[in-house]
């Protein structure tokens, strides 16, 4: 549970609007420039240059249904190809441990893309910088999908578990009551 919720966090955090940042800086004379090049501004006003980010929020004519679908979560399924409850349990077992290395390292993969953040300065950048989230959004989703089936299993698995146990207590129960007669 604890990595679906870290996971989700990941997803959110990337999942902003489109945004522009532009840098302001005053040249010697007194003008104003406006600037999305970082590299732009001249070396001696970079200290004093001051950051800008607009939000622009998507358009609405521009949401097609290819955009929407982008946005599902994959259908996953596991196919367990377990011959008994046991080897069924080991298998979910291990499918467990791979999901919280998986989950461990989308986590590591969004804090070093986070510390890269600040050093994307040119447009091209930033685009390099959006390409990558947007490719993260897409192992958090299809992450989220697994987790999801995985989730599922373990409920299948547990309620035959469940039926399995209280069958053979009721059967244990029978045959201590015919033996207390």
């Amino acid at each position: 549970m604890k990595n679906l919720i870290l996971i989700s966090a990941v997803y959110f955090f990337f999942c902003a609007s489109a945004y522009a940042e532009y840098y302001k800086y005053t040249d010697k004379e007194g003008n104003v420039y406006y600037t999305e090049d970082y590299g732009d501004v001249p070396v001696d006003q970079r200290r004093k240059v001051k950051e800008y980010t607009e939000y622009k929020a998507p358009e609405k004519s521009k949401t097609t249904k290819a955009a929407t679908q982008e946005d599902e979560v994959p259908n996953f399924e596991y196919d367990l190809k377990a011959n008994t409850d046991q080897e069924a349990g080991e298998a979910l077992m291990k499918i467990k441990r791979e999901l919280t290395q998986e989950a461990k390292d989308l986590y590591n993969k969004r804090v070093e893309l986070e510390k890269k953040r600040k050093k994307f300065k040119t447009k091209k950048e930033r685009t390099e910088f959006n390409s990558l989230t947007k490719a993260l959004n897409k192992n958090v989703k299809m992450y989220e999908a697994k987790q999801k089936a995985f989730n599922k299993e373990v409920n299948e698995y547990n309620k035959r578990m469940r039926t399995a146990m209280e069958k053979d207590l009721k059967k244990h129960n029978e045959q201590k009551d015919n033996k207390s007669r």
